[in-house]
């Protein structure tokens, strides 16, 4: 277990369990177990108690209730995908052999809930499956898109005009595709950044666009990179 204020408790098992002997008041405990004895405790009342182990763990939450603790309990299956399970069990048990609830070498919790450990795990299979063969991916990498209408590098607020250009590039129909080609050469026959329609290619001529498809001659002003929000 571990603090949320950075001091270690621990626990090997329901009925070795205890509580830091500290002082301090008003202070926030998360016990994170997979023990099945947790749950049948809290099914019934701390007087309802015939399982020893079960009244010592009411009693300890009693104990830490008294003292002006605030306890949040959270269960995980045992293995189930939070990382380094089997470390946190390791430290749990140094603990409590050696008595001492504030070593400074006790790792703090990886996840302090489990919508963060999903979260992690979605949000790192999202990525694998995003393909990189793309001029976005060239140029924001997995960084997802953002809504705050503020550029991502000054962080000024972006007046109407590329908020409308936002707006068009988002539904994938846009003039300013194939300034991308200038940033990012390398791409692929697929790529909707470079290869622009016959009709955004007409009308980019049309207002003499220097990188317009077949263009020549490109100034440095407009081989600057186009950020993606």
């Amino acid at each position: 277990m571990q603090l949320q204020d950075g001091i270690p408790c621990a626990a090997s098992s329901p009925g070795k369990a205890d509580y830091p002997r500290i002082q301090h008041r008003h202070k926030t405990l998360l016990v994170v177990t997979d023990s099945q004895s947790l749950l049948a405790a809290l099914n019934k009342g701390p007087l309802s108690q015939t399982d020893w182990t079960e009244d010592q763990i009411w009693q300890r939450l009693l104990t830490l209730t008294c003292a002006g603790w605030s306890v949040h309990l959270q269960f995980c299956y045992g293995h189930c995908g939070v990382h380094a399970n089997e470390l946190a069990d390791q430290y749990a048990t140094q603990t409590m052999e050696t008595g001492q609830y504030t070593e400074q070498g006790i790792a703090p919790l990886w996840h302090t809930d489990l919508l963060t450990c999903f979260t992690t795990q979605l949000t790192n299979k999202w990525r694998s499956t995003i393909r990189q063969d793309t001029h976005r991916y060239l140029l924001c990498g997995t960084r997802p898109s953002d809504l705050s209408g503020k550029d991502l590098i000054t962080q000024e607020v972006l007046h109407r005009q590329e908020l409308v250009h936002l707006a068009r590039a988002r539904c994938g129909e846009s003039e300013l595709w194939g300034r991308l080609y200038w940033a990012v050469r390398d791409c692929t026959n697929q790529c909707r950044f470079c290869n622009i329609s016959p009709e955004q290619s007409a009308y980019m001529r049309s207002n003499n666009d220097p990188t317009a498809p077949g263009t020549d001659t490109v100034p440095p002003s407009a081989r600057r990179k186009t950020s993606l929000q």
